[in-house]
């Protein structure tokens, strides 16, 4: 089974909630079992999409039965069975929640213990920044041909794909149309129930590629990786000589903190890229931080401190040590990802550590002495300047990022 087939595959098999939603059948070859065949009903739609877009008899197979992986042989029952243990996650189960809504988690905050907020819920929609719906006070539970409305858009949008960009389209299709739509639970939604699963199961995969057959709970099969760039604030708003550079700077400021956004994005994005990841083990980015789930083999620890190291000689070459990537991992087992947020304390327990031992890595390269002195250097940042310059290329190319920022948002 190739790499992509497990995308689509890991992507496809709870899918099957939102196709049964719309009240439609599923294939006539599925439509026949069981729930006790199965071990859930919602996997006979799960099939039958992967069927109608044009994926093998054993994609189909590992999704049908991903509940019931002892009647599949070798490989199949492998990944079959990896997936029935992803669930053990979440809450809920079976696909009695029917067409109902999502519910807002804004719902469940209690500021003390007399005030009860009113419960809202998310009309059923796409993922449209243009035509947000806000939370409503009713629960429609008859969203059946809202269900099929957007079924209907969302088959229409995987035709364009086509079967050769699957899996590289579908994560991004499954976001746009699940977002706003409740999983097993009513408060959580299809989309992250889907990507949270991914995420786990292409982990557990990776490390049992060439190991054990079965998954004991005890070894620890993740590894929790954070990060982010530091120096932020003094990047930011560091200048040299506030009187030569006032030209520009609301476009400048603007301009570098986007530009740090775009940086933190290729962090990841390299990091990603490395490890050979989907998107869907990226937990979070945002702020000058992220949080990736990866499989914890010995090549995986050996690559993030190959990468760190070189980001970092990066950095250091190209801003003269002020900014920096602080980025740590930690191992994980399987049962302790139920108390994530415990994990999470740790692992910023340690960042905040490693935060105050900058380059430690390459202190060589941090302490190597400048060549010559410059002749003229910049207003806003201080870096070295040819007599011909007013502002370095940097902070430059800042104020044009600004610049375009701001006609944008008109």
């Amino acid at each position: 089974m190739n790499y992509n087939e497990l995308k689509n595959i890991f992507l496809l098999h709870e899918l099957g909630m939102f196709y049964q939603r719309t009240g439609q059948s599923p294939s006539d070859k599925y439509k026949n079992l069981s729930q006790s065949e199965l071990g859930c009903t919602h996997s006979k739609w799960s099939a039958t999409l992967a069927g109608e877009l044009g994926l093998s008899e054993q994609v189909q197979d590992v999704i049908l039965y991903h509940h019931k992986h002892e009647i599949l042989n070798d490989e199949n029952a492998v990944v079959a069975n990896i997936l029935n243990k992803t669930n053990k996650y979440f809450p809920g189960k079976g696909d009695e929640l029917g067409c109902s809504s999502l519910a807002s988690v804004f719902s469940g905050i209690k500021i003390n213990e007399d005030n009860k907020p009113t419960k809202h819920f998310l009309p059923l929609q796409k993922l449209d920044i243009d035509n947000f719906k806000f939370p409503v006070e009713r629960d429609n539970n008859n969203n059946e041909e809202a269900y099929k409305e957007l079924w209907a858009d969302f088959k229409e949008d995987l035709a364009k794909i086509g079967e050769d960009r699957l899996s590289g389209q579908l994560y991004y299709l499954i976001k746009k149309y699940t977002t706003f739509m409740p999983s097993f639970s009513q408060d959580i939604s299809l989309f992250d129930h889907i990507k949270c699963t991914t995420a786990i199961a292409t982990c557990l995969h990776k490390c049992m590629e060439n190991g054990p057959q079965q998954i004991p709970e005890d070894d620890k099969f993740f590894l929790l990786i954070s990060g982010g760039i530091s120096g932020i604030q003094r990047f930011i708003y560091r200048v040299a000589s506030p009187q030569e550079a006032q030209e520009g700077m609301a476009k400048r400021l603007r301009g570098r903190s986007f530009y740090l956004n775009l940086l933190n994005d290729a962090v990841v994005t390299l990091i990603l890229d490395k490890l050979e990841l989907p998107e869907a083990n990226l937990r979070w980015c945002g702020g000058g931080n992220f949080l990736i789930l990866a499989p914890n083999t010995g090549q995986t620890s050996e690559k993030l401190e190959e990468l760190r190291t070189e980001i970092n000689q990066l950095l250091l070459s190209k801003f003269n040590s002020e900014l920096f990537l602080n980025m740590t991992w930690k191992e994980t087992r399987p049962d302790e990802l139920n108390d994530f947020g415990n994990l999470k304390e740790k692992i910023a327990v340690e960042l905040s550590e490693t935060k105050k031992q900058k380059f430690v890595d390459i202190l060589d390269d941090l302490f190597i002495k400048d060549s010559e002195n410059p002749l003229k250097t910049c207003p806003v940042c201080a870096n070295a300047l040819t007599p011909e310059e007013v502002f370095c290329e940097d902070c430059n190319n800042h104020k044009e990022i600004g610049k375009k920022l701001a006609y944008a948002s008109y």
